[in-house]
């Protein structure tokens, strides 16, 4: 039987190895509405998607599949994202902002780490805008995203997000009255950047400064900014002008992929962070009683309930970033082939198409029993967790026995 191809979805006839394989790198940027073979479950509505450098797709409804990218030079895949709060309220222009008409004297310059005066400190014409009373419980970091473009004042071309510390008694935060993003804008173009604030010490407010010249509602260059309590980079931007909550999400394949007890499968993903900003991810999961959950720490295989394999931590880099600017990230991928009465369980995971890490179990873990939708890089039993923040750029599943090539 000849291998059916649809949509994106090959399904594998008598003779191929593979039960499902999907690709997202092929689909339109945007929201689809499904794809054949793919379960996706996000209850949140009005959501966003980025697919350039330099755009948003807006209007993502309940369930629909975002499609989309960080970085230009990468290939497409499904945005997955876990539950997230947007602490920033307004933009410029919007509420819950204030002309605070205060100057920070001096700022740490990013480029070289010195402190230097703001432009135009005593000028009537610059007015600051702040955004204060944005609260974390101490020492967890904050990640700022914010979309932004030029705008000149003082005849110099810059645009940038002050940050200080609420306590301003605590002298020796190094990211007290630091400035982020100075003078790193394109300058005819709308583009993404992020920071993420290690906030240290009991104080648990910050104070995010915006200059601008006049009045801040007819100013043009701050778009859509999210800033939120967590490590995970922010793919999407659930809200501009008030506190906007975006529910997490599951994907996976649509249908069961067991064969014979045993899972076999293939992830492909950039991760939007290092391994070890994640606390803990599915890497797939059937139902409460099995699947297989990776921590910084360790990889543990639960089958039927119990715990049948630790195995060693999956691995990989941060990614790049130059003046709050994406500029490169990895690509891992991952197999593993799970359960069974006689074989051993495996998995095998690259970064960037370089050396394979293989663990091996000891033994036959057992069957993996049941039927049902297989999710990936998350959970259908739980989506308040459990997400790894990503692009996927492919799944696939495969026949007993067989596996990709570049597992060889």
């Amino acid at each position: 039987m000849a291998i059916g191809i649809g949509n994106n979805l090959i399904f594998g006839g008598a003779l191929s190895p593979i039960l499902a394989n999907v690709n997202f790198t092929s689909q339109n940027a945007g929201f689809a509405s499904s794809i054949r073979g793919v379960k996706y479950e996000c209850a949140s509505s009005s959501r966003t998607v980025q697919t350039s450098d330099t755009a948003v797709v807006t209007g993502g409804g309940v369930d629909a599949i975002p499609i989309g990218r960080l970085l230009g030079a990468s290939s497409l895949g499904l945005a997955l994202d876990g539950p997230q709060t947007n602490e920033c309220v307004g933009v410029v222009g919007g509420t819950g902002w204030t002309n605070s008409g205060s100057v920070i004297t001096t700022i740490t310059d990013p480029a070289n780490g010195s402190a230097r005066a703001i432009e135009d400190a005593n000028a009537a014409s610059t007015t600051y805008v702040s955004r204060a009373g944005v609260s974390s419980t101490a020492n967890v970091p904050c990640m700022v995203s914010v979309w932004l473009r030029p705008e000149t004042y003082n005849n110099t071309t810059t645009n940038s997000i002050r940050f200080r510390r609420g306590n301003e008694a605590v002298a020796n935060d190094p990211n007290r009255n630091a400035e982020f993003f100075y003078n790193a804008m394109h300058q005819t173009e709308w583009r993404r950047y992020q920071k993420l604030i290690p906030i240290s010490g009991t104080t648990n407010q910050v104070i995010f400064c915006f200059p601008c010249v006049g009045n801040p509602a007819n100013a043009n260059h701050l778009g859509k900014c999210n800033i939120s309590f967590a490590n995970i980079t922010l793919q999407t931007i659930p809200s501009e002008y008030y506190d906007g909550t975006r529910l997490g999400a599951a994907v996976g394949f649509s249908g069961t992929v067991l064969n014979s007890g045993r899972i076999g499968f293939e992830l492909d993903f950039y991760p939007r962070n290092a391994s070890a900003d994640y606390a803990q991810w599915y890497a797939w999961g059937r139902d409460a009683n099995n699947y297989m959950i990776c921590t910084p720490s360790d990889t543990k295989i639960y089958i039927n309930g119990s715990l049948a394999w630790t195995a060693s931590a999956i691995s990989w880099s941060a990614p790049t970033y130059s003046n709050g600017l994406l500029t490169a990230q990895p690509r891992v991928q991952l197999w593993a082939e799970i359960g069974g009465t006689s074989l051993q369980s495996v998995i095998k995971y690259r970064v960037n198409a370089g050396a394979v890490t293989t663990l091996t179990s000891s033994g036959a873990l057992g069957n993996i029993v049941g039927s049902g939708d297989f999710s990936v890089l998350s959970s259908f039993v739980d989506k308040t967790q459990y997400q790894l923040g990503c692009h996927l750029r492919s799944m696939a599943a495969y026949k007993s026995g067989k596996r990709p090539a570049w597992t060889s």
